[in-house]
């Protein structure tokens, strides 16, 4: 075991060897989950005179590794070995470095062929993942239709729902799969149904948690506008009836700011996407609208981030959790406190780092676009 009680506790086992490394063996323990249909990965480094560790480094055993604050308050997660990097340092010592992603490569890389009756995209990415994780869902979805599986895997086919999931005009659906093997399919908009469960600040205040050092603010907005930010047209055609509709999807209005624009040029237009053939026969009737939708809006609502970093305390942070962060403020010419960049965020991303007799935490936020821009956008 690694850690400093009440403060953080790593725990580590392979097979029949269980908590097999110790403070005196320890040397680093990474472990990241971001946004999207994109399973944990991770890092551990150690040193051991067991030789016998070789022969368990490999796809067909996993690392249980329990975290937490106390050893009453673990959380545990699995990971299957991917890269074992192996040095001898002299006579019977040995330098490990394992790379590893989260226990599930079947759900990567198996193939499959499967059909389904009718049924929304929420249920069938659940029967899709529950195999290999615990479905946390709060989609309800208006989009039954007859989802097949061709021959690819899990992974690809719940991506290929996902984006054609249809919830309503007003929001969208966005994914994470956790430390602990939670699949989070979450209603973008019932995200804001609760307060915020993290606050952080510059400043030591009891309801707050204090970030360390400088946060980091970057907008991709150039980039990811050009990609979907500035909104597309599509023609829709069905080919039963000749039928032919035109639409045009632009992003719902900022959820997180107080501003009710994107930070996007109101000098461009929305841009042409390919045109859809949609049979009445086979898919949903918003199933290429959907996907715009979908695409547009992942796209917009994340254009704004900062990275901000936490030690010393092992938090339960999740992916998809809503925040408040607080910046440093500064005064305008009369005197009031403004900032740009305070108020509600989202966590897209978690990395652990344990190294030091120590953790650090680096997170990051994302939202929509700034509180108050100033400039031609819309």
């Amino acid at each position: 075991m690694i850690g400093v009680e009440n403060q953080y506790i790593a725990l580590f086992s392979i097979a029949d060897k269980k908590d097999f490394i110790d403070e005196k063996m320890f040397k680093v323990f990474k472990c990241e989950e971001s946004t999207g249909n994109i399973l944990p990965i991770y890092e551990l480094q150690f040193q051991s005179s067991d030789s016998e560790l070789q022969k368990y480094l490999n796809e067909g055993n996993i690392i249980e590794v329990s975290i937490g604050r106390s050893l009453e308050d673990l959380e545990m997660t699995e990971f299957t070995i991917i890269k074992p990097v192996i040095t001898t340092l002299g006579q019977n010592l040995f330098y490990f470095t394992l790379f590893g992603i989260y226990n599930a490569l079947d759900y990567q890389n198996n193939r499959k062929l499967t059909f389904s009756d009718k049924t929304p995209s929420h249920s069938r990415i659940q029967q899709v993942v529950s195999p290999y994780f615990e479905f946390n869902n709060t989609v309800s979805a208006s989009d039954s239709m007859a989802w097949l599986q061709p021959h690819i895997s899990d992974k690809a086919f719940v991506q290929n729902i996902w984006l054609h999931s249809w919830i309503n005009e007003n929001t969208f659906p966005v994914i994470g799969i956790t430390l602990d093997g939670q699949f989070r399919f979450f209603d973008f908009s019932k995200i804001f149904d609760n307060k915020p469960k993290w606050h952080f600040s510059f400043e030591n205040k009891e309801e707050y948690i204090k970030y360390e050092g400088s946060p980091r603010y970057l907008s991709n907005s150039g980039i990811l506008n050009t990609l979907q930010g500035y909104g597309r047209k599509s023609l829709i055609r069905v080919p039963e009836t000749g039928k032919e509709e035109y639409i045009t999807i632009n992003p719902i209005q900022p959820f997180m700011s107080l501003s009710d624009s994107h930070n996007r040029s109101s000098l461009i237009e929305e841009r042409y996407d390919e045109h859809k053939l949609q049979s009445l026969d086979n898919v949903h009737s918003n199933y290429h609208k959907a996907r715009l939708h979908n695409e547009i809006n992942l796209t917009s609502f994340s254009t704004n981030q900062i990275r901000i970093g936490v030690g010393r305390l092992q938090y339960k942070f999740k992916l998809l959790d809503l925040c408040f962060y607080k910046a440093e403020e500064t005064n305008d010419e009369s005197g009031i406190a403004e900032s740009q960049t305070t108020g509600q965020y989202i966590i897209t991303r978690v990395l652990r780092v344990f190294q030091n007799r120590t953790i650090f935490t680096y997170l990051d936020l994302v939202r929509d676009t700034f509180n108050s821009p100033i400039g031609g956008i819309r």
